[in-house]
């Protein structure tokens, strides 16, 4: 069976966690990998930044029950960016779906970008910013 989520630290310095849906991953796989993710996340004793990135299509099927499923951020991340490299309509739906959360959470929700790269240099530029 192929892999439909991957998790891995983003650089050298694990400041920064990606969490990607590849190809025909499903909403159970949106839930597990959040779960697993934020559980090992929050153990680590550091701010970190979190780029989740789309890059199958969104899945057919409801996503109700499985949007809080996955579980509240840990208070050690500090910036959230959705990268969609897939279509307008998933980029539609993901923004859509967080704007749900971020009502809901009373959470100051993501960034939106088109790649990994503008991802990297807009979490770069919040840590220069931050630095001055």
């Amino acid at each position: 069976m192929a892999e439909s989520t991957r998790a891995l630290w983003d650089n050298e310095e694990k400041s920064c966690y990606r969490i990607e849906f590849l190809d025909n991953w499903s909403w159970q796989d949106f839930s597990q990998i959040h779960i697993e993710s934020y559980a090992m996340l929050g153990k680590v004793d550091r701010r970190i930044d979190l780029i989740v990135v789309f890059l199958g299509h969104v899945p057919n099927g409801s996503s109700m029950g499985h949007l809080s499923a996955g579980g509240v951020q840990p208070d050690n991340i500090r910036h959230t960016v959705m990268v969609n490299a897939t279509d307008l309509t998933t980029q539609l739906f993901v923004k859509s779906m967080i704007g749900t959360v971020v009502k809901l959470h009373e959470w100051v929700g993501p960034h939106f970008v088109d790649s990994i790269e503008e991802a990297r240099d807009y979490l770069a530029g919040l840590r220069q910013q931050s630095e001055e």
